[in-house]
């Protein structure tokens, strides 16, 4: 039985894929302007995982992780408002820099 399944919708309707404990799936959305992607997988202890990254530019460019961590501490909405505030925070400080 998988894990994960991850769907997506386009001009051709909708379309999924699973994901197992041992293979995780990961999940690109890409444009000319950057490239989101996600990646579910297991840790050590058996607990679902995720990693959330930007890249700019639709192939090249600087990445950067948005989240890495487990998924039911970003399911926690006290903890997703610090995610964002530190986003903020350090969106501000490179915009000064």
């Amino acid at each position: 039985m998988a894990r994960f399944m991850g769907t997506v919708e386009g001009g051709r309707g909708v379309a999924s894929r699973l994901g197992h404990a041992t293979t995780g799936l990961t999940v690109r959305a890409k444009s000319y302007s950057g490239t989101i992607t996600v990646e579910l997988g297991v840790d050590y202890m058996g607990r679902d995982t995720v990693r959330i990254g930007v890249r700019e530019g639709s192939t090249n460019g600087a990445a950067y992780t948005l989240y890495s961590g487990l998924v039911v501490t970003l399911a926690d909405k006290p903890s997703l408002n610090t995610l964002l505030r530190d986003l903020a925070i350090e969106t501000i400080a490179e915009a000064a820099e």
